[in-house]
C-alpha cells in the first residue's frame, strides 16, 4: 500500500469516528426509557453502578469520549456544573464511551475533572439508550422521570441553560 492510499484510508477512518461527534448545536432528541438496571462500569474503583443506585437524585448523564473534540471542549463547563449540582442535591454522571479505561483515567486526572467516573467499554449502555452522537446529555428528575436528551456540545455555564436545567431537574441552580 502506498503512502497516498494509506493516508486516504486513515482519513476515512477518522471521519467515520468523528461522525459521531456533534459540535454544531445542541438539539433536543426524542425521549428514551431509562431502565434502572442500566449498568455503568466504575473507572477508579472495582465494580459498577446502575441507575437504580442513584434513585431519588436529579441526574444529568453526560455520555462522552476522549476521542471526541466537542466532548473535550465542554468538559470544563461540565466540571463547574457538577459542583453546582452537587451543592443543590443533584448529580452529574460522566459516562465515557472509550473502550480502554487507562487513557480515560489519565485524561481525567490530567485535567482535574472529577464528575466523570464511569465507562461503557462495550457500548452496551449507549446501544440500550439508542445513542449514536457524542456528546449526549440526558436529564432525569429526582423521581426518576426522564425529561429530555440534548445532543451536541453545550456551554453549561450559560445562565439560560442553567435555568432550563434547574426547571427540568426540580433544582434551584441560579
Amino acid at each position: 500500500m502506498d503512502r497516498r492510499s494509506f493516508l486516504g484510508g486513515a482519513a476515512a477512518v477518522a471521519a467515520g469516528v468523528l461522525a459521531g461527534c456533534r459540535e454544531d448545536r445542541v438539539a433536543e432528541a426524542p425521549a428514551v426509557d431509562l431502565p434502572g438496571d442500566l449498568r455503568m462500569v466504575r473507572l477508579f474503583e472495582e465494580g459498577a453502578d446502575t441507575l437504580a443506585d442513584f434513585a431519588g437524585k436529579p441526574l444529568l448523564i453526560n455520555v462522552w469520549a476522549t476521542w471526541c473534540p466537542p466532548c473535550r471542549a465542554e468538559m470544563p463547563s461540565l466540571q463547574r456544573l457538577s459542583l453546582r449540582l452537587a451543592a443543590r442535591g443533584g448529580l452529574l454522571i460522566g459516562l465515557s464511551e472509550d473502550a480502554n479505561p487507562f487513557p480515560v483515567r489519565e485524561y481525567l486526572r490530567s485535567q482535574g475533572f472529577t464528575f466523570a467516573r464511569h465507562i461503557d467499554p462495550d457500548h452496551e449502555t449507549a446501544r440500550r439508550l439508542g445513542l449514536a452522537d457524542y456528546p449526549t446529555t440526558l436529564v432525569v428528575d429526582a423521581a426518576g422521570r426522564y425529561k429530555t436528551r440534548l445532543v451536541g456540545a453545550a456551554n453549561w455555564d450559560d445562565p439560560a441553560m442553567i435555568a432550563t436545567l434547574g426547571k427540568l431537574m426540580g433544582l434551584r441552580l441560579g
